[in-house]
C-alpha cells in the first residue's frame, strides 16, 4: 500500500531513490552537497595534482563530488561496500584508515588503490546524523571518520569550517 511521508512501512527500491534524491538536492533538508561543499572540492581540484584518487567517505556528500565536480574520489556511490565484489583493500581503508602510520596492512592497501589524499565533508556530521545519508553505517566507515586534524599520518592540506582534504603520507615499505 501507499505509505504517507514520515510513516514506517517497508521501503521498495523505487521510494528510496527517490528518497535519496529528495535528500540530496532539498532545499530544506540536511545539506549534504551544496555550495560550500561544491566550493571546496574546487579548491580541492586546484590543490592536488589532476587524477590524484583521493579516499572519502561517500554518505556525507562526496559521493556527489565525481559526478558533479569530476573529482576522482574512490567511493562513488553510497552502495556496493560490504558487496562481495568489495576488494579486501576497500575493506581495509573503510575500516582502518586512521591506522595507516602504524598498521602496515592499511599502509599497503593505501598503496596498492594509489590513493594519496582523503577528503572529508563533514568531519562532525557524525555526531548529529543529520548530514548523512540513510545508507551511512558508522562501524563500516571508521577508518575514515576517526581521521582528525591530530591522527598521525596525515597532513592538512585544505581546512574550512568541518570540511578537510588530508594528504597521506608516505610510510616506511
Amino acid at each position: 500500500g501507499y505509505i504517507q511521508t514520515g510513516q514506517g512501512g517497508p521501503a521498495s527500491a523505487f521510494s528510496e531513490s527517490g528518497n535519496f534524491l529528495a535528500v540530496a538536492y532539498s532545499l530544506s533538508g540536511p545539506k549534504l552537497y551544496g555550495s560550500e561543499e561544491i566550493e571546496f572540492v574546487e579548491k580541492v581540484k586546484g590543490a592536488v595534482p589532476e587524477g590524484s584518487l583521493i579516499l572519502n567517505e561517500p554518505n556525507d556528500g562526496s559521493a556527489f563530488a565525481y559526478g558533479v565536480n569530476g573529482l576522482n574520489v574512490y567511493q562513488r556511490y553510497v552502495s556496493g561496500w560490504g558487496e562481495p565484489a568489495e576488494s579486501e583493500d576497500s575493506k581495509t581503508i573503510r575500516r582502518s584508515l586512521d591506522a595507516v602510520a602504524f598498521d602496515p596492512n592499511v599502509a599497503r592497501a593505501v598503496r596498492e588503490v594509489g590513493a594519496e589524499y582523503v577528503l572529508q565533508l563533514d568531519q562532525n556530521g557524525k555526531h548529529d546524523g543529520n548530514h548523512y545519508l540513510f545508507s551511512y553505517e558508522e562501524n563500516e566507515w571508521f577508518g575514515i571518520d576517526r581521521i582528525d586534524d591530530e591522527t598521525p599520518g596525515f597532513e592538512i592540506v585544505l581546512a574550512e569550517g568541518d570540511m578537510r582534504l588530508y594528504r597521506i603520507l608516505p610510510t616506511e615499505g
